[in-house]
């Protein structure tokens, strides 16, 4: 398993690491001051994104309702490809991104958990890097519909804290 270990870290690190080329912004201004941040990543944007790898043979991401469905058939470096899938469920913790990836495979089998364990976070971290602006800025919410991942912030300024 020591070469899947490599490619899974490969999988891990690189899929995530094209999200905030994916993500689209929108700002405006609070009746205080603050201003509301609306950043969007959509199904294609993303699948697009994950396909410039080289690596990635063909990309299917699929947005649901309160999470997103991936798969990806990666190939190796020393041959053939495997197909990695996986199902990772976004929400809000503690005002930042909180993402958790289960039902994960490669080739149909499970991933270890300390593999899965090592997604949640790096997955999270780059999504929330690709909506992310400003070191003020509070994740207030995030949704799926259709086919986009949504996510709102609202960034203090020094108006909406009275300075």
């Amino acid at each position: 398993m020591g070469r899947k270990k490599t490619l899974l870290v490969a999988v891990g690190i690189g899929l995530f690491a094209l999200v905030a080329a994916a993500c689209s912004i929108d700002v405006e201004r609070n009746a205080d001051g603050s201003l509301q941040v609306e950043a969007v990543v959509t199904e294609a944007s993303l699948a697009a994104e994950l396909e410039r790898d080289a690596l990635n043979e063909a990309v299917t991401v699929d947005i649901r309702d309160g999470y997103i469905q991936a798969e990806v058939d990666r190939l190796d470096p020393q041959g053939g490809s495997n197909a990695v899938a996986f199902r990772a469920d976004v929400g809000v913790a503690d005002e930042h991104l909180s993402v958790e990836v289960s039902e994960a495979t490669i080739d149909g089998f499970p991933i270890p958990e300390s593999f899965v364990d090592a997604w949640n976070g790096e997955l999270a971290r780059a999504l929330e890097r690709a909506g992310r602006r400003h070191p003020d800025a509070s994740l207030v919410s995030v949704a799926t519909a259709g086919d986009e991942l949504t996510m709102e912030w609202r960034i203090e300024t020094s108006e909406s804290q009275g300075s």
